[in-house]
Order: C-alpha cells, then sequence, then structure tokens
C-alpha cells in the first residue's frame, strides 16, 4: 500500500501546502481520493498521477478546503484521459440539502457551461462527465461505502462542526489505513482506529497562536479551532489509545510557530512512531515495514495521460456560436475579403 499526503493544510490555501488531500493506492492497482482541497490538483500534477487514476473520490465532509478543487478536477479531467464516470462517495447530512448527493447537483450546475463547450471538441464521446453518487447514512458506526476487489473501505461519523462529517478505514490484504476527517476528540474515531497501520488525524493549532497570527479574539480562535477540531495534547492520547503503527497529525497549518508546538502537545501523551504530515510525504505500507520519503517533481509539468487521443472533434467552435458572434471574429488572412482586417 502506498499513502501520498497531496494535501496538508488547513483551510487557507498557500504555496508550499495545499488543502487536504490523501491519495491511496494498493497493490492490485486500484487507487482512491480522500478529499480534494484547494492546491492539491496542482500537487497530483506535479507528481504524474494521471486524471484516469482519479476516479474514486471520498469525502470526508463537505467544507471547501476538502472540496475546494473538485470543479477543475471534474471539469478537465475528460479533456485529458479520464474518459470513464467519476465516483463520489460521501455522507448524507442532517437534511437532504446538506448531503453529497446535493452536493454534486449543485457542482454539475455550476460547471455547466464549461461542459456544454468542452463536449464535442476537447473530449471524446465518453462517460468523461458522468458522476456515479454514493451516498451512505452518516450515522453507521461503522458502514461500509466500498467493497470490491478485496478493498474494503469502511465509514463512520465524526464530530465536527455540524451533523455529516465522516472519518474512512482503507483495508487491503491484512494492511489498514485510517483518513482523517476533521473532528473533536471522538469516541468513534478511537472505535475504528484501532489496530491500523497508519492512523492520519486532523490537529488543530493552538487557539492562542492562532488568535495571535490570524488576528482574531482568542474568543473567536477558541469557537473556531477547540469546538471543531482536536488539539495537540487531546491528538496525543487518542494515539497513545489507538497504538497504530505509524500515527500521522495532518490539516495542520505547518509554520515555525506551530509545528513545534503541535509535536510537544502530542509529546505529551503519546510516545510512538509520529509523522506531521507535509505536502509529497508518501507512506510505502507493508506487514514487515512502514517507509516514509518526500515525493519530488517538476514545477511546472505537462498533464500526464496514459491513454493516446486518436478521436477527431465531434463539433467545430462554428456549430456552437451563434451568428451575432461567428460575425466578430477577425478571419485569418488567407480567408479575408479585400481590405479586411485579418491575422
Amino acid at each position: 500500500m502506498r499513502v501520498t499526503v497531496f494535501g496538508s493544510g488547513y483551510g487557507y490555501v498557500r504555496a508550499g501546502q495545499a488543502d487536504q488531500s490523501i491519495y491511496v493506492e494498493v497493490g492490485n492497482g486500484d487507487t482512491f481520493m480522500f478529499d480534494m482541497g484547494e492546491g492539491a490538483e496542482a500537487n497530483y500534477m506535479t507528481m504524474q498521477v494521471p486524471y484516469s487514476k482519479m476516479t474514486n473520490l471520498f469525502v470526508t465532509h463537505l467544507h471547501m478546503d476538502h472540496l475546494g478543487a473538485l470543479p477543475h478536477l471534474y471539469a478537465f479531467g475528460p479533456s485529458a484521459d479520464r474518459w470513464t464516470p467519476m465516483n463520489i462517495y460521501g455522507p448524507s447530512g442532517g437534511t437532504p440539502e446538506l448531503g453529497t448527493r446535493y452536493m454534486v447537483d449543485g457542482l454539475k450546475r455550476f460547471t455547466n457551461w464549461h461542459v456544454t463547450s468542452f463536449n464535442g471538441i476537447a473530449v471524446p464521446e465518453s462517460d468523461g462527465y458522468t458522476i456515479n453518487v454514493h451516498e451512505f447514512d452518516y450515522t453507521l458506526n461503522p458502514g461500509i461505502a466500498y467493497q470490491n476487489n478485496d478493498v474494503v473501505i469502511k465509514h463512520f461519523p465524526v464530530a465536527h462542526s455540524i451533523d455529516g462529517g465522516v472519518g474512512y478505514r482503507l483495508e487491503w490484504n491484512g494492511l489498514s489505513v485510517v483518513i482523517a476527517s476533521d473532528t473533536r476528540p471522538s469516541k468513534f474515531y478511537v472505535e475504528n482506529s484501532m489496530d491500523c497501520d497508519i492512523f492520519m488525524h486532523e490537529v488543530g493549532p493552538d487557539p492562542k497562536v492562532f488568535s495571535e497570527t490570524m488576528g482574531v479574539t482568542e474568543e473567536r480562535a477558541n469557537s473556531m479551532i477547540a469546538s471543531s477540531h482536536t488539539l495537540p495534547a487531546a491528538l496525543g492520547k487518542i494515539f497513545a489509545e489507538t497504538k497504530p503503527r505509524l500515527a500521522v497529525a495532518t490539516h495542520i497549518l505547518s509554520n515555525a510557530n506551530t509545528t513545534l508546538p503541535t509535536i510537544d502537545g502530542i509529546r505529551t501523551y503519546y510516545e510512538g512512531p509520529l509523522a506531521i504530515a507535509e505536502d509529497f510525504m508518501v507512506f510505502n505500507v507493508t506487514k514487515d515495514k512502514i517507509t516514509q520519503r518526500i515525493g519530488i517533481g517538476p514545477d511546472n509539468p505537462w498533464v500526464y495521460t496514459e491513454a493516446t487521443r486518436t478521436d477527431k472533434p465531434t463539433y467545430k467552435h462554428d456549430d456552437l456560436n451563434s451568428a451575432f458572434i461567428k460575425d466578430s471574429v477577425i478571419p485569418p488572412c488567407k480567408d479575408a475579403k479585400d481590405d479586411e482586417l485579418c491575422y
């Protein structure tokens, strides 16, 4: 099993840290994305992950630091090599309007102009713009979100913001990884994270540091952090209770004034193997060992594809433009009339 952190951040997108996204590859060739926060898609491109491998998305909750890159991923994938449907798995909400299916309906409306203009010109005739929505009951503890090809992905509820957030546990070939959602300290997490190989849990910054850095009152900082997230010392207790082979703290604003205090807080109660997630951090997991590395890729890669396009466009742009727009187009000089502006 290989687990790659393509987004380790917390809410505010920065050049060196994308919002949350975790990519899991298992030995049978299957691939799974957990969240798709703003900035993460660029990291997938840097590491040459083709869009055809980005088809199974598991959503922990519907905050935009976990979904901000989804519209672009959906809109541009079929113009590369994702010609099969996207599968989006995610929780229900307290009402239908707060669930994954409602979000996807809005995504389709949001991207309608883009999809209409790309269909037949930039993308082959395919199912690339089809989305299969797999919404499940967020209250199940645990429920089964996915079961295929010897991979089982369980979901369980978490205590974050409003109802409708979940965590995931992926199991394959005797190996397991628990994928972070945002949450306050939760018995659900402890129950579902025992005996796992990698336990990835979010951690909130110290409210006092957040207050001083962001220029908000400590009262507001506590409302934003402690009421919805797990502080370092509490996370240390959770890691000590669950005893993973490797504990990973993620969803963190990595700065000089946050990282070391986070480690110190966790170490108050937990002495086992610990990593603080960074973008491009890679974990190779076998039954014998877990190897931790940092991936390096080009700054400005071309999109990597695993399939060659052989189709011809179904339409020309003129087929989609009205006469009003077509008449405004400056023609090539070889097609221009006398004294007509041309290029």
